[in-house]
């Protein structure tokens, strides 16, 4: 009995969810192009894209059918097993106001997380900036650089097993460095980036780890949605920002930013091979560096 009870209210908990995302989502499409007039005329940009209003957008809209979707599965739970549950929240940051936090501990949820940080400051801090950095936009076509083929790809853009993940990321950095005729002799106390790109980052993490022991000084970057204003003031954390084309699709824009100067460069992606996309980023390294290799995980 209580399987299947455990059964309907899982059931119950799904309908809510797909509920939730229709109802949000059916708007946005039915309206698409009122909407990006709507936005136009109250923020008075002359592109929708400039002011990267599709990212918050969709941000934003994943936040409030999650948000409405929890909301109503943890009353449903309440009403099913009368209080039975106890609920937890884990994040990395929590930027709360006291407030908030009393509200948790009033509601019996558990908090855990690693750094506390005060955000009420933020937004007259961000005010003070003036948003004078330096902005490129990179063009589509790059001297040489190097290109290196890997197969065997696993996506964890769907769901797999993590073992089996680093696994695969350890065979894709065997053949890098095969590939590379066993570069421990080249990079050994040499200062290397290893760029990611945008949710592609883990195996990018996992090599520049892998060239850290082979007594290299190693930074890690990735590509973003993100168009993050730059500054010249140097509390300001983010001083330069390069405009790209996204390696996933040439009609999106990414950004990188704060490209330093290293003794070689690594862009590792599992993006389809769009050269026009590809050498926006080339690009934006080139104009500091030199020795740049792409690893294409495919």
């Amino acid at each position: 009995m209580k399987r299947n009870k455990d059964k309907r209210i899982f059931a119950k908990i799904l309908i809510r969810y797909i509920i939730c995302t229709v109802v949000f989502s059916i708007p946005l499409w039915v309206f698409a192009d009122r909407y990006v007039l709507l936005i136009e005329a109250v923020t008075g940009s002359g592109s929708f894209y400039d002011i990267g209003t599709v990212i918050v957008t969709n941000l934003v809209l994943a936040f409030v059918i999650t948000l409405v979707f929890m909301l109503r599965a943890a009353r449903l739970l309440d009403r099913e097993y009368d209080g039975k549950f106890k609920y937890s929240v884990a994040s990395l940051l929590n930027g709360m106001s006291e407030e908030n936090l009393e509200r948790y501990k009033r509601q019996g949820i558990s908090l855990y997380y690693l750094v506390k940080t005060d955000q009420s400051t933020y937004g007259d801090r961000a005010e003070t900036f003036k948003g004078d950095g330096f902005y490129y936009k990179c063009p589509d076509k790059a001297a040489e650089y190097t290109t290196i083929y890997v197969k065997n790809r696993m996506d964890a853009r769907r769901l797999i097993d993590s073992g089996k993940y680093e696994e695969a990321c350890e065979n894709l950095w065997r053949e890098i460095w095969e590939k590379t005729g066993n570069m421990a002799d080249n990079i050994s106390g040499k200062r290397i980036l290893v760029i990611g790109t945008e949710e592609f980052m883990f195996p990018a993490l996992y090599i520049g780890r892998k060239m850290e022991k082979e007594g290299a000084e190693v930074r890690c970057h990735s590509t973003t949605r993100s168009p993050i204003a730059v500054s010249l003031e140097k509390e300001y954390p983010l001083h330069s920002r390069y405009e790209l084309k996204s390696l996933y699709d040439p009609d999106r824009r990414t950004f990188i930013y704060d490209i330093g100067k290293y003794d070689k460069v690594l862009i590792v992606t599992d993006s389809p091979e769009i050269k026009e996309s590809q050498e926006t980023l080339i690009n934006a390294v080139r104009m500091q560096n030199k020795d740049i290799t792409v690893v294409r995980w495919c």
